[in-house]
């Protein structure tokens, strides 16, 4: 069905005859090979984590250091169709994925590398309102400081005044009312915003209020119906509820000086999912939490390149969260920080993105003219420091009650980490739609990890750790765009 529903926009958009309906279609293609050389470690999803390498006077296993490369690559469309000012706007994923597939899923013959990832209508009214409806891009606002681009259905709502352009919009994330159940409107997942777009100036000031209202609905226990008296939250996302403040300030200062800054405001309400607790204990640690960070980028822009110096700081609140261990603001996965440690490599921790709980400072130079015509050179040094910190929680018995009413420590292995990263590009244009690229990336982890337990008194039980080996990842990439 997909490749048919393909076939027929293509044949669609090459034989348009319709004087009342226009077509547009734009897009891009990209083939990239991958290299990297990396000391992880199985027990720990893999990532770059800390090594025990002894307990008292036993020697650990030592990890290897693993070489490996691949490609991969994807096509994207993006076909418009348009009347009058109305305009439905489509986005198709096609072959993202690693190569090593060619048939696709070649078991159940299924075309499922082929996705539609965008669909909505947009319409212009001629009073300066703008209404779209459907699934479109959403979790982005400002500058890429704490956004991820994921689709979300929404109806969204803009108008264009004087002062500047105001949005409202209302996003459904999960449908779980029950029309039989009187005031059921609470247990669906809904998120709500308002923003506004003006300038003053030269500066850019766009604020944002985001409300996510996740569902309160009970559900029954999978172990068979309520336990102890009571039912439980959706496990996945049932009872947490979060305000999102957000304001970015940019523009431009004059004499090729730019700058662009963020600040996110997060307070998060977890208390709720102590409901799950019959199923998961430390789940009646949950605790409510703010979280809260800031992005500055200033940068200078020349007739030989750009040359820039960046900030970022994500806090840390150490007995904040659904289990009351930790939880943080992260840079997101659209900031990639860096090559290897964000892009690649979340640094933070599970459920990390790109920079969780750190303070990351960067000098960077970009769009370098390197005296070869169309051939430009781009280069940072990022560092990064851990803002995370040990925890304390009490233990719990299933039905609630405390286990002794003391508190345990639970120690983190990015408490007091830090890291460094060297990343390196070249960028040739061969034509305006077609470039061809080469960067190398270096990074650097220092954990600062040794369990930390100074109660330990039995040397036999001492544990020593160390650093993971330095990584290295190299990249090619050619990229088409139309």
């Amino acid at each position: 069905m997909k490749r048919f529903l393909i076939t027929a926009l293509l044949v669609l958009f090459a034989t348009a005859a319709y004087a009342e309906v226009t077509f547009d279609l734009s897009g891009d293609f990209h083939a990239r090979g991958t290299y990297t050389r990396i000391q992880n470690d199985v027990a720990n999803d893999l990532a770059p984590g800390p090594m025990l390498t002894a307990t008292g006077t036993t020697l650990s296993d030592d990890f290897d250091k693993v070489s490996y490369s691949y490609y991969d690559g994807d096509i994207n469309l993006y076909p418009k169709i348009i009347v009058d000012n109305t305009t439905l706007t489509m986005k198709l994923a096609i072959r993202d994925e690693t190569w090593e597939d060619p048939e696709g899923d070649r078991w159940n013959q299924q075309d499922d590398n082929i996705k539609i990832e965008r669909a909505f209508m947009t319409h212009k009214f001629d009073n300066g309102f703008t209404l779209d409806a459907g699934l479109m891009d959403g979790q982005v606002w400002g500058t890429v400081f704490g956004d991820y681009l994921q689709p979300r259905y929404r109806v969204k709502v803009t108008k264009k005044t004087s002062v500047g352009v105001f949005v409202a919009l209302v996003e459904k994330m999960a449908e779980e009312g029950d029309p039989t159940v009187i005031d059921s409107e609470k247990d669906d997942w809904d998120d709500y915003a308002v923003g506004m777009v003006t300038k003053a100036g030269n500066i850019w000031v766009k604020p944002l209020i985001y409300y996510i209202h996740k569902s309160d609905a009970l559900v029954a226990n999978p172990a068979g119906g309520s336990i102890y008296g009571k039912d439980i939250l959706n496990a996945t996302h049932g009872g947490v509820n979060m305000l999102y403040l957000s304001l970015e300030l940019s523009g431009d200062l004059g004499g090729g000086l730019g700058f662009e800054s963020e600040f996110n405001y997060k307070p998060i309400e977890y208390k709720d999912m102590r409901n799950l607790g019959y199923i998961t204990t430390a789940l009646y640690n949950a605790t409510d939490t703010v979280v809260y960070g800031g992005y500055l980028n200033v940068w200078k822009t020349l007739d030989a390149g750009k040359f820039g110096a960046l900030a970022t700081y994500g806090s840390w609140d150490p007995d904040g969260g659904t289990t009351g261990t930790g939880v943080g603001l992260d840079t997101r996965d659209d900031f990639c920080a860096n090559m290897i440690l964000g892009d690649w490599y979340a640094f933070g921790g599970a459920g990390a993105e790109d920079l969780l709980g750190m303070t990351f400072l960067k000098l960077y130079a970009s769009d370098v003219n390197t005296g070869v015509d169309k051939l430009t050179f781009s280069g940072s040094f990022g560092y990064i420091i851990s803002n995370q910190r040990d925890s304390d929680i009490v233990l719990y018995n299933a039905d609630g009650s405390l286990v002794n009413g003391l508190e345990y420590p639970v120690y983190n292995q990015f408490k007091g980490a830090t890291a460094m990263e060297i990343d390196l590009g070249l960028n040739y244009a061969i034509t305006d739609n077609l470039a061809y690229s080469i960067n190398a990336g270096y990074a650097q982890i220092n954990y600062d990890y040794d369990n930390d337990n100074e109660v330990e008194t039995d040397e036999t039980q001492i544990e020593t750790w160390d650093d993971p080996d330095d990584i290295i990842m190299i990249q090619h990439r050619i990229k088409f765009t139309f």
